[in-house]
Protein backbone atom coordinates (compact mmCIF):
# COMPACT_ATOMS: atom_id res chain seq x y z
CA UNK A 1 0.00 0.00 0.00
CA UNK A 2 1.34 2.96 -0.64
CA UNK A 3 1.89 6.22 1.68
CA UNK A 4 -0.77 8.13 0.02
CA UNK A 5 -2.99 5.52 0.67
CA UNK A 6 -1.61 5.43 4.45
CA UNK A 7 -2.09 9.16 4.69
CA UNK A 8 -6.06 8.79 3.28
CA UNK A 9 -7.13 6.17 6.44
CA UNK A 10 -9.33 7.81 8.73
CA UNK A 11 -8.25 8.48 12.63
CA UNK A 12 -8.81 5.66 14.53
CA UNK A 13 -8.55 4.84 18.71
CA UNK A 14 -6.65 2.05 17.72
CA UNK A 15 -4.28 0.68 14.52
CA UNK A 16 -5.22 -2.67 15.24
CA UNK A 17 -7.73 -5.02 16.87
CA UNK A 18 -6.53 -8.52 17.18
CA UNK A 19 -9.43 -11.18 16.66
CA UNK A 20 -9.15 -14.28 18.83
CA UNK A 21 -10.78 -17.47 20.28
CA UNK A 22 -10.02 -18.06 23.78
CA UNK A 23 -8.27 -21.26 23.12
CA UNK A 24 -5.27 -19.43 21.13
CA UNK A 25 -5.18 -16.25 23.78
CA UNK A 26 -1.44 -16.92 24.49
CA UNK A 27 -0.65 -16.19 20.65
CA UNK A 28 -3.33 -13.49 20.41
CA UNK A 29 -1.27 -11.70 23.55
CA UNK A 30 2.14 -12.69 22.00
CA UNK A 31 1.24 -10.91 18.49
CA UNK A 32 -0.52 -7.96 20.52
CA UNK A 33 2.50 -7.18 22.72
CA UNK A 34 5.24 -7.23 19.76
CA UNK A 35 2.94 -5.04 17.78
CA UNK A 36 2.29 -2.43 20.62
CA UNK A 37 6.17 -2.42 21.50
CA UNK A 38 6.81 -1.29 17.73
CA UNK A 39 4.53 1.89 18.06
CA UNK A 40 1.18 0.32 16.94
CA UNK A 41 -2.06 1.10 19.25
CA UNK A 42 -3.61 -1.81 20.20
CA UNK A 43 -6.95 -3.35 21.15
CA UNK A 44 -7.00 -7.12 22.66
CA UNK A 45 -10.09 -8.37 25.08
CA UNK A 46 -7.91 -9.44 27.64
CA UNK A 47 -6.40 -6.04 28.23
CA UNK A 48 -8.96 -3.53 27.16
CA UNK A 49 -12.18 -5.73 28.94
CA UNK A 50 -11.81 -5.84 32.81
CA UNK A 51 -13.95 -8.04 34.74
CA UNK A 52 -17.97 -6.57 34.55
CA UNK A 53 -17.62 -4.52 31.58
CA UNK A 54 -20.14 -5.60 28.95
CA UNK A 55 -18.23 -7.52 26.98
CA UNK A 56 -20.60 -7.02 23.52
CA UNK A 57 -21.04 -3.28 23.83
CA UNK A 58 -16.97 -3.25 24.50
CA UNK A 59 -16.15 -5.79 21.25
CA UNK A 60 -18.83 -3.23 18.87
CA UNK A 61 -16.85 -0.23 20.67
CA UNK A 62 -13.52 -1.92 19.16
CA UNK A 63 -14.87 -3.18 15.58
CA UNK A 64 -15.84 0.33 15.38
CA UNK A 65 -12.92 2.48 16.57
CA UNK A 66 -9.70 -0.11 15.15
CA UNK A 67 -8.30 0.83 12.01
CA UNK A 68 -7.58 -2.82 10.87
CA UNK A 69 -7.75 -6.06 12.09
CA UNK A 70 -5.19 -9.16 13.02
CA UNK A 71 -7.14 -12.38 12.54
CA UNK A 72 -5.26 -15.10 14.75
CA UNK A 73 -6.12 -17.97 12.58
CA UNK A 74 -6.45 -21.80 13.75
CA UNK A 75 -9.04 -24.97 13.47
CA UNK A 76 -11.08 -23.13 16.28
CA UNK A 77 -10.83 -19.56 15.07
CA UNK A 78 -12.65 -20.80 12.30
CA UNK A 79 -14.90 -23.12 14.04
CA UNK A 80 -16.29 -20.17 15.84
CA UNK A 81 -18.99 -17.74 14.77
CA UNK A 82 -18.42 -15.03 17.27
CA UNK A 83 -14.78 -14.42 16.08
CA UNK A 84 -15.92 -14.25 12.06
CA UNK A 85 -18.55 -11.86 13.19
CA UNK A 86 -15.43 -9.63 14.34
CA UNK A 87 -13.98 -9.44 10.97
CA UNK A 88 -16.73 -8.90 8.69
CA UNK A 89 -16.92 -5.08 9.35
CA UNK A 90 -13.29 -4.76 7.89
CA UNK A 91 -14.15 -6.65 4.89
CA UNK A 92 -17.34 -4.90 3.69
CA UNK A 93 -15.00 -1.64 4.36
CA UNK A 94 -12.60 -2.84 2.07
CA UNK A 95 -13.52 -5.47 0.04
CA UNK A 96 -11.50 -5.49 -2.62
CA UNK A 97 -8.48 -5.27 -0.18
CA UNK A 98 -7.35 -2.30 -1.33
CA UNK A 99 -6.29 -0.88 2.01
CA UNK A 100 -5.58 -4.66 3.72
CA UNK A 101 -7.44 -3.77 6.82
CA UNK A 102 -7.85 -7.38 7.77
CA UNK A 103 -4.05 -9.43 8.43
CA UNK A 104 -5.23 -12.93 9.12
CA UNK A 105 -1.57 -14.48 10.69
CA UNK A 106 -1.69 -18.14 11.06
CA UNK A 107 -0.82 -19.95 13.70
CA UNK A 108 -0.99 -23.81 12.62
CA UNK A 109 -1.19 -24.79 9.24
CA UNK A 110 -4.70 -24.17 8.72
CA UNK A 111 -6.69 -23.49 5.19
CA UNK A 112 -8.96 -20.19 5.45
CA UNK A 113 -12.32 -20.56 3.90
CA UNK A 114 -15.12 -18.29 2.68
CA UNK A 115 -14.35 -14.56 2.40
CA UNK A 116 -10.97 -15.15 3.83
CA UNK A 117 -9.32 -17.42 0.81
CA UNK A 118 -7.88 -14.38 -1.04
CA UNK A 119 -6.92 -12.58 1.50
CA UNK A 120 -2.99 -12.97 1.74
CA UNK A 121 -1.56 -14.21 5.13
CA UNK A 122 1.29 -14.62 7.38
CA UNK A 123 2.61 -17.74 9.22
CA UNK A 124 4.09 -18.02 12.63
CA UNK A 125 4.17 -21.73 13.28
CA UNK A 126 7.44 -23.98 12.80
CA UNK A 127 9.99 -20.54 13.37
CA UNK A 128 11.73 -19.41 15.85
CA UNK A 129 10.61 -16.27 17.98
CA UNK A 130 13.20 -13.59 16.12
CA UNK A 131 11.76 -15.07 13.09
CA UNK A 132 8.24 -14.95 14.23
CA UNK A 133 8.41 -11.32 14.85
CA UNK A 134 10.19 -10.34 11.73
CA UNK A 135 7.20 -11.63 9.96
CA UNK A 136 4.26 -10.82 11.85
CA UNK A 137 6.29 -7.08 12.00
CA UNK A 138 7.15 -7.00 8.59
CA UNK A 139 3.79 -7.88 7.46
CA UNK A 140 2.55 -4.99 9.10
CA UNK A 141 4.75 -2.52 8.30
CA UNK A 142 4.08 -3.85 4.73
CA UNK A 143 0.70 -3.05 5.17
CA UNK A 144 1.21 0.33 5.88
CA UNK A 145 3.36 1.43 3.36
CA UNK A 146 6.33 1.63 5.49
CA UNK A 147 9.97 -0.45 4.79
CA UNK A 148 10.72 -4.09 5.62
CA UNK A 149 13.50 -4.10 7.47
CA UNK A 150 13.79 -7.22 9.70
CA UNK A 151 13.65 -5.69 13.35
CA UNK A 152 15.42 -7.69 16.26
CA UNK A 153 13.79 -9.97 18.18
CA UNK A 154 12.51 -8.99 21.32
CA UNK A 155 12.62 -12.53 23.01
CA UNK A 156 10.49 -14.87 25.29
CA UNK A 157 9.71 -13.81 28.98
CA UNK A 158 9.49 -16.53 31.96
CA UNK A 159 6.35 -14.78 33.45
CA UNK A 160 2.49 -14.23 33.08
CA UNK A 161 2.02 -11.74 30.30
CA UNK A 162 -0.35 -9.13 31.06
CA UNK A 163 -0.98 -5.27 29.37
CA UNK A 164 1.34 -4.14 32.32
CA UNK A 165 3.70 -6.31 32.60
CA UNK A 166 7.13 -8.48 31.16
CA UNK A 167 7.01 -9.46 27.47
CA UNK A 168 4.52 -12.57 27.56
CA UNK A 169 6.16 -15.81 26.39
CA UNK A 170 6.86 -17.12 22.67
CA UNK A 171 3.79 -18.94 22.25
CA UNK A 172 5.36 -21.36 19.50
CA UNK A 173 8.12 -24.09 19.26
CA UNK A 174 11.86 -22.72 19.22
CA UNK A 175 14.55 -23.78 16.75
CA UNK A 176 17.06 -23.76 19.82
CA UNK A 177 17.32 -23.29 23.29
CA UNK A 178 19.71 -20.56 24.14
CA UNK A 179 22.55 -20.90 26.32
CA UNK A 180 24.35 -17.70 28.14
CA UNK A 181 27.52 -17.38 27.07
CA UNK A 182 30.01 -17.27 30.02
CA UNK A 183 33.57 -16.53 28.59
CA UNK A 184 35.40 -15.24 25.81
CA UNK A 185 39.04 -13.75 24.70
CA UNK A 186 39.31 -11.13 21.96
CA UNK A 187 42.63 -10.03 20.48
CA UNK A 188 43.31 -6.41 21.43
CA UNK A 189 44.77 -6.23 17.61
CA UNK A 190 41.00 -7.77 16.09
CA UNK A 191 38.17 -6.03 18.19
CA UNK A 192 36.03 -7.19 15.33
CA UNK A 193 35.35 -10.19 17.51
CA UNK A 194 33.49 -7.99 19.80
CA UNK A 195 30.08 -7.94 16.97
CA UNK A 196 30.37 -12.14 17.64
CA UNK A 197 30.11 -11.83 20.95
CA UNK A 198 27.54 -8.98 21.07
CA UNK A 199 25.28 -10.68 18.81
CA UNK A 200 25.14 -14.15 20.58
CA UNK A 201 24.87 -12.32 24.04
CA UNK A 202 21.99 -10.39 22.49
CA UNK A 203 20.53 -13.89 21.08
CA UNK A 204 20.33 -14.70 24.55
CA UNK A 205 18.56 -12.06 26.16
CA UNK A 206 16.00 -11.50 23.49
CA UNK A 207 15.13 -14.41 24.10
CA UNK A 208 14.79 -14.50 27.80
CA UNK A 209 12.03 -10.97 27.36
CA UNK A 210 14.77 -8.23 27.33
CA UNK A 211 13.40 -5.49 25.28
CA UNK A 212 14.41 -3.80 22.41
CA UNK A 213 15.36 -0.54 24.74
CA UNK A 214 17.48 -3.21 27.26
CA UNK A 215 19.28 -5.33 24.38
CA UNK A 216 20.22 -1.81 22.82
CA UNK A 217 21.40 -0.26 25.73
CA UNK A 218 23.53 -3.41 26.59
CA UNK A 219 25.26 -3.59 23.50
CA UNK A 220 26.72 0.17 22.92
CA UNK A 221 27.96 -0.34 27.23
CA UNK A 222 30.08 -3.58 26.07
CA UNK A 223 31.32 -2.31 23.10
CA UNK A 224 32.27 0.70 25.21
CA UNK A 225 33.73 -1.34 28.07
CA UNK A 226 35.90 -3.38 25.76
CA UNK A 227 36.68 -0.53 23.51
CA UNK A 228 38.12 1.62 27.41
CA UNK A 229 39.88 -1.90 28.02
CA UNK A 230 41.58 -1.84 24.65
CA UNK A 231 42.82 1.91 25.25
CA UNK A 232 44.62 -0.02 28.52
CA UNK A 233 45.64 -3.44 26.90
CA UNK A 234 49.34 -3.64 25.28
CA UNK A 235 49.26 -4.83 21.48
CA UNK A 236 49.71 -8.31 22.32
CA UNK A 237 47.25 -9.28 24.94
CA UNK A 238 43.55 -10.23 24.85
CA UNK A 239 41.20 -8.86 26.60
CA UNK A 240 38.75 -11.29 28.45
CA UNK A 241 34.81 -10.71 29.18
CA UNK A 242 32.96 -12.94 31.54
CA UNK A 243 29.37 -13.34 31.63
CA UNK A 244 26.91 -14.34 34.50
CA UNK A 245 22.93 -13.96 35.19
CA UNK A 246 21.95 -11.65 37.70
CA UNK A 247 19.06 -12.83 40.26
CA UNK A 248 17.12 -9.95 41.38
CA UNK A 249 17.63 -9.11 44.85
CA UNK A 250 14.63 -7.64 47.03
CA UNK A 251 14.98 -4.30 47.66
CA UNK A 252 17.83 -4.27 45.44
CA UNK A 253 18.13 -4.48 42.03
CA UNK A 254 15.72 -6.24 38.99
CA UNK A 255 17.39 -9.68 37.34
CA UNK A 256 19.73 -8.41 34.94
CA UNK A 257 23.47 -9.71 33.26
CA UNK A 258 27.04 -9.15 35.09
CA UNK A 259 29.96 -8.18 32.59
CA UNK A 260 33.38 -8.50 34.02
CA UNK A 261 36.23 -7.08 31.52
CA UNK A 262 39.90 -8.07 31.88
CA UNK A 263 42.55 -6.28 30.63
CA UNK A 264 46.18 -6.87 30.91
CA UNK A 265 46.43 -3.22 31.51
CA UNK A 266 47.32 -0.64 34.39
CA UNK A 267 44.25 0.76 36.02
CA UNK A 268 43.34 4.51 36.92
CA UNK A 269 41.91 6.49 39.61
CA UNK A 270 37.95 5.75 38.50
CA UNK A 271 35.53 8.22 40.45
CA UNK A 272 38.83 10.71 39.56
CA UNK A 273 38.46 9.89 35.59
CA UNK A 274 34.56 10.50 35.71
CA UNK A 275 34.80 13.84 37.47
CA UNK A 276 37.05 14.99 34.58
CA UNK A 277 34.96 13.65 31.82
CA UNK A 278 31.59 15.40 33.22
CA UNK A 279 33.93 18.60 33.29
CA UNK A 280 34.37 18.07 29.73
CA UNK A 281 30.69 17.37 29.49
CA UNK A 282 29.62 20.41 30.75
CA UNK A 283 32.63 22.64 28.88
CA UNK A 284 32.66 20.70 25.52
CA UNK A 285 28.89 18.63 25.64
CA UNK A 286 30.51 15.58 25.05
CA UNK A 287 29.66 12.56 26.23
CA UNK A 288 32.58 10.26 26.96
CA UNK A 289 31.98 6.36 26.50
CA UNK A 290 32.17 6.06 30.65
CA UNK A 291 29.31 8.23 30.86
CA UNK A 292 27.60 6.42 27.97
CA UNK A 293 27.76 3.33 29.52
CA UNK A 294 26.64 5.08 33.03
CA UNK A 295 23.57 6.09 31.13
CA UNK A 296 22.48 2.95 30.02
CA UNK A 297 23.39 0.65 32.83
CA UNK A 298 22.29 -0.12 36.01
CA UNK A 299 26.18 -0.24 37.32
CA UNK A 300 29.63 0.63 36.45
CA UNK A 301 32.47 0.27 38.50
CA UNK A 302 35.92 -0.43 38.66
CA UNK A 303 37.32 -4.05 40.10
CA UNK A 304 41.17 -4.18 40.28
CA UNK A 305 43.68 -2.39 39.41
CA UNK A 306 46.12 -5.38 38.44
CA UNK A 307 44.81 -6.91 36.29
CA UNK A 308 42.39 -4.21 35.23
CA UNK A 309 38.99 -5.22 35.61
CA UNK A 310 35.74 -3.61 34.86
CA UNK A 311 32.70 -4.39 35.99
CA UNK A 312 28.80 -3.81 34.55
CA UNK A 313 24.91 -4.69 35.48
CA UNK A 314 22.81 -4.11 33.09
CA UNK A 315 19.17 -5.11 34.40
CA UNK A 316 15.91 -5.63 32.52
CA UNK A 317 14.05 -3.40 32.73
CA UNK A 318 10.01 -3.35 33.08
CA UNK A 319 8.29 -2.31 30.52
CA UNK A 320 5.90 -0.79 29.48
CA UNK A 321 5.30 1.41 32.81
CA UNK A 322 1.87 2.83 32.20
CA UNK A 323 1.03 6.57 31.91
CA UNK A 324 -1.85 8.30 33.75
CA UNK A 325 -1.05 11.55 32.11
CA UNK A 326 -1.82 9.64 28.69
CA UNK A 327 -1.49 12.99 26.19
CA UNK A 328 0.61 14.02 23.44
CA UNK A 329 0.49 17.30 25.35
CA UNK A 330 2.17 16.21 28.32
CA UNK A 331 5.23 14.60 28.71
CA UNK A 332 5.40 11.89 31.37
CA UNK A 333 7.74 11.12 34.19
CA UNK A 334 6.39 8.16 36.36
CA UNK A 335 7.88 7.70 39.59
CA UNK A 336 6.32 3.50 39.97
CA UNK A 337 7.01 1.92 43.36
CA UNK A 338 5.32 -1.28 42.28
CA UNK A 339 7.55 -1.53 39.20
CA UNK A 340 10.33 -0.06 41.27
CA UNK A 341 11.14 2.23 38.17
CA UNK A 342 10.93 5.68 36.33
CA UNK A 343 9.63 6.34 33.33
CA UNK A 344 10.81 9.65 31.13
CA UNK A 345 8.88 9.62 27.87
CA UNK A 346 9.95 6.52 26.84
CA UNK A 347 12.31 5.45 28.35
CA UNK A 348 12.25 3.83 31.30
CA UNK A 349 15.24 3.48 34.52
CA UNK A 350 15.27 1.55 37.18
CA UNK A 351 15.31 2.96 40.93
CA UNK A 352 18.81 0.90 41.33
CA UNK A 353 20.16 2.74 37.91
CA UNK A 354 18.70 6.11 39.28
CA UNK A 355 19.84 5.74 42.34
CA UNK A 356 23.43 5.87 40.70
CA UNK A 357 22.86 8.86 38.75
CA UNK A 358 22.16 10.94 41.83
CA UNK A 359 25.64 10.58 42.49
CA UNK A 360 26.71 12.17 39.60
CA UNK A 361 27.03 15.99 38.73
CA UNK A 362 24.42 17.90 37.13
CA UNK A 363 25.82 18.42 33.68
CA UNK A 364 24.99 14.52 33.64
CA UNK A 365 21.28 14.33 34.92
CA UNK A 366 20.99 17.37 32.27
CA UNK A 367 21.39 14.20 29.96
CA UNK A 368 18.83 11.85 31.41
CA UNK A 369 16.33 14.98 31.33
CA UNK A 370 17.50 15.68 28.27
CA UNK A 371 14.44 14.17 26.17
CA UNK A 372 11.87 16.85 27.81
CA UNK A 373 13.85 19.44 25.86
CA UNK A 374 13.39 17.62 22.58
CA UNK A 375 9.68 16.72 23.33
CA UNK A 376 7.22 19.00 21.93
CA UNK A 377 4.87 18.85 24.75
CA UNK A 378 3.70 21.88 27.11
CA UNK A 379 3.19 20.07 30.02
CA UNK A 380 5.58 17.66 32.66
CA UNK A 381 3.56 15.65 34.33
CA UNK A 382 4.98 13.82 37.53
CA UNK A 383 3.03 10.45 38.33
CA UNK A 384 4.07 9.28 42.01
CA UNK A 385 2.44 5.82 41.97
CA UNK A 386 2.55 2.83 44.52
CA UNK A 387 3.53 2.92 48.34
CA UNK A 388 7.01 2.91 48.92
CA UNK A 389 9.45 1.44 51.85
CA UNK A 390 12.23 1.69 53.45
CA UNK A 391 15.53 1.34 51.66
CA UNK A 392 13.95 2.19 48.37
CA UNK A 393 14.51 4.96 46.54
CA UNK A 394 12.28 8.42 47.11
CA UNK A 395 10.01 10.46 45.05
CA UNK A 396 11.66 13.76 46.86
CA UNK A 397 15.22 12.98 45.24
CA UNK A 398 14.06 12.25 41.80
CA UNK A 399 11.75 15.34 42.07
CA UNK A 400 14.47 17.51 43.19
CA UNK A 401 16.48 16.46 40.26
CA UNK A 402 13.88 17.27 37.83
CA UNK A 403 13.34 21.14 39.59
CA UNK A 404 17.38 21.61 39.94
CA UNK A 405 17.41 21.14 35.74
CA UNK A 406 14.55 22.98 35.29
CA UNK A 407 15.98 26.35 37.10
CA UNK A 408 19.15 25.38 34.83
CA UNK A 409 17.26 26.22 31.53
CA UNK A 410 16.16 29.77 31.13
CA UNK A 411 13.73 29.07 28.39
CA UNK A 412 12.12 25.78 29.25
CA UNK A 413 8.72 27.37 28.99
CA UNK A 414 7.15 23.93 30.12
CA UNK A 415 4.28 23.86 33.24
CA UNK A 416 4.60 21.17 36.08
CA UNK A 417 1.63 18.90 36.76
CA UNK A 418 2.12 16.05 39.50
CA UNK A 419 -0.64 13.16 40.36
CA UNK A 420 -0.10 11.27 43.43
CA UNK A 421 -1.69 8.16 43.89
CA UNK A 422 0.33 6.85 46.91
CA UNK A 423 0.58 6.28 50.65
CA UNK A 424 -1.72 8.62 52.59
CA UNK A 425 1.47 9.90 54.22
CA UNK A 426 3.04 10.45 50.90
CA UNK A 427 0.11 12.86 50.14
CA UNK A 428 0.31 15.50 52.55
CA UNK A 429 3.93 15.82 51.72
CA UNK A 430 3.21 16.18 48.30
CA UNK A 431 0.62 19.14 49.07
CA UNK A 432 2.70 21.34 50.61
CA UNK A 433 5.87 20.36 48.35
CA UNK A 434 3.65 20.72 45.01
CA UNK A 435 2.28 24.44 47.19
CA UNK A 436 5.98 25.39 48.03
CA UNK A 437 7.22 24.51 44.37
CA UNK A 438 4.21 25.66 42.45
CA UNK A 439 3.28 22.67 40.99
CA UNK A 440 -0.44 21.71 40.12
CA UNK A 441 -1.70 18.58 42.07
CA UNK A 442 -4.01 16.06 41.02
CA UNK A 443 -4.95 13.48 43.27
CA UNK A 444 -7.50 11.34 42.11
CA UNK A 445 -7.70 9.93 38.07
CA UNK A 446 -11.07 11.53 37.33
CA UNK A 447 -9.52 14.98 37.81
CA UNK A 448 -6.75 13.89 35.64
CA UNK A 449 -9.09 12.87 33.24
CA UNK A 450 -11.02 15.90 32.96
CA UNK A 451 -7.63 18.63 32.63
CA UNK A 452 -6.60 16.05 29.80
CA UNK A 453 -10.73 16.75 28.02
CA UNK A 454 -10.16 20.42 28.88
CA UNK A 455 -6.54 20.44 27.22
CA UNK A 456 -8.07 18.77 23.85
CA UNK A 457 -11.05 21.25 24.01
CA UNK A 458 -8.37 24.02 23.60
Amino acid sequence: MSEAQTDDLPESTYEFMVSYTGEDSNWAEWIAWQLRAEGYRIFLQAWNIPAGTNFVAAMDHAVKNAQRIVIVLSARYLRSAIAQSEWRPFFSQDPSGTWALILPVRIEPVEPVGLLVPISFVDLFDLSPMEARTALLSAARAKRGMPSAEPEFPGRSLKTASANSTAPPYPGKAKQALQLPKAYEIHKSELGGLRTLSAELSEFLLSQGYSEEDIKAFRISLHELVNNAATHAPNTSRIRVRVLEMPKEKYNYHEGVYVEVIDEGGGFDFERKLAQLEGELGLEQTEHGLLRTIRLSSALWQEKLKPHTMSLLKERTPNPVPVVFADSRVFPIVFDYGYEAIRLGSFVHTFYQFTGYLKRSPDFMALIFDPILRSSAKFVGVEVLGQGWTGVLQWEAVVNQLLAFVQRQPRFGRKLLLFADTAPGDHVRLRTYCKRHSIRLFENRVAVAKYLEKLKAN
